[in-house]
């Protein structure tokens, strides 16, 4: 049980630098007047900080053979943030951090529970049951609440 709590501490924090990055790269991308120049910013900085991690680590590399094993689709999962770092950078100033990571948050919530009602891409079945959808309801009423002016 002592794993799991440090697990969801380590969730919050990661949860908790989203706003934060979506603030840092819509001012990034106002000042430079290019939000696409901005979200490859972004990724770069990313890239070099997830490089260092790697050497520090020193994590080592699959093999060919194993390579070979991942199916496709598990390579492209960059793109979505890719998709989603420029959408953060456009949304944020004009809705503001709130009200962003309010719609990302239901939007995460919907999509998280399709995959998990069916294991898509791998991942163990978790049933949506009535408590599990009450509790998904009330996260996207408080999102709703939480972003009313």
């Amino acid at each position: 049980m002592k794993g799991q709590w440090l697990l969801m501490a380590m969730v919050l924090l990661g949860g908790s630098l989203l706003p934060i990055q979506a603030a840092m790269n819509g001012r990034l991308g106002g000042i430079l007047e290019n939000r696409s120049l901005a979200a490859l910013v972004s990724f770069t900085v990313g890239t070099i900080g997830l490089v260092l991690y790697v050497l520090l680590s020193r994590a080592s590399l699959p093999s060919i053979e194993v390579a070979r094993t991942v199916p496709w689709w598990a390579w492209l999962g960059g793109l979505c943030g890719a998709i989603y770092v420029p959408v953060v950078i456009i949304a944020a100033p004009r809705l503001g951090v709130a009200a962003l990571t309010g719609l990302s948050v239901g939007a995460q919530m919907a999509a998280s529970a399709v995959l998990d009602q069916w294991g898509l891409l791998g991942l163990p079945v978790h049933p949506l049951t009535p408590g599990r959808t009450i509790g998904l309801v009330l996260i996207v009423v408080g999102v709703v609440l939480l972003q009313r002016k």
